[in-house]
């Protein structure tokens, strides 16, 4: 008798854990499914001036996700934070616009990553 309880027991247990992958799995290509990123190239910003640069992700959100941006650079020149700026305009569930100004005195261009989250 103690066998059959034992086995009950362990596929019981087999059954939980089996359920608990399942929905760990879940819940992870759910957090998948809300994020993406690339990244972009920006040539020939105008001096004092700014470039729009359209960006489109690699999947359809369900409605317009919280995008964050961040310059890719190696200058060294101490004034590119405050020499270069963007913002992100015309959210879309496809894609958004991100406007890059130059303040600088000079055509400058750039490479930026990107960052889509849908956040509920």
């Amino acid at each position: 008798m103690s066998s059959r309880i034992t086995t009950a027991q362990n596929s019981a247990n087999t059954a939980k854990s089996a359920a608990d992958t399942a929905k760990e799995t879940a819940s992870a290509a759910l957090a998948i499914s809300r994020i993406d990123a690339g990244s972009a190239n920006v040539t020939n910003v105008p001096a004092k001036s700014y470039k729009d640069v359209a960006v489109t992700y690699n999947k359809t959100f369900a409605k317009p996700p919280f995008v964050q941006v961040s310059f890719q650079t190696l200058s060294t020149d101490s004034n590119f934070p405050s020499l270069y700026e963007m913002v992100v305009r015309d959210h879309k569930t496809t894609g958004c616009t991100v406007r890059v100004f130059n303040n600088a005195s000079s055509a400058m261009g750039a490479s930026f990553t990107w960052l889509a989250v849908l956040l509920s």
